[in-house]
């Protein structure tokens, strides 16, 4: 079940195992607003744009060659957890 505020927004939620292995993006983003108080939707929007503009092309190739690696690792497990 999605979260109605991500449909309000008309984001897409793309499936995932619950232990996702796709964190390069969402730990540096989960720092970026650690400090921020958004008050609306157009602040969140304006700082995730911020955020994911701020990031070079090389932080981008490094986390796509990450998820594969990681999402190989997922499916041998056969979704279950692990630490990497």
């Amino acid at each position: 079940m999605q979260c109605q505020k991500l449909k309000d927004v008309r984001w897409e939620v793309l499936p995932h195992p619950p232990y996702s292995p796709d964190y390069h993006l969402f730990l540096p983003m989960s720092n970026f607003f650690a400090n921020r108080n958004v008050k609306n939707d157009v602040e969140v929007k304006t700082a995730t744009n911020s955020f994911l503009e701020s990031k070079t092309q090389e932080f981008y190739k490094k986390g796509m060659y990450k998820i594969i690696e990681r999402w190989k690792r997922v499916v041998e497990l056969n979704g279950d957890y692990f630490i990497q």
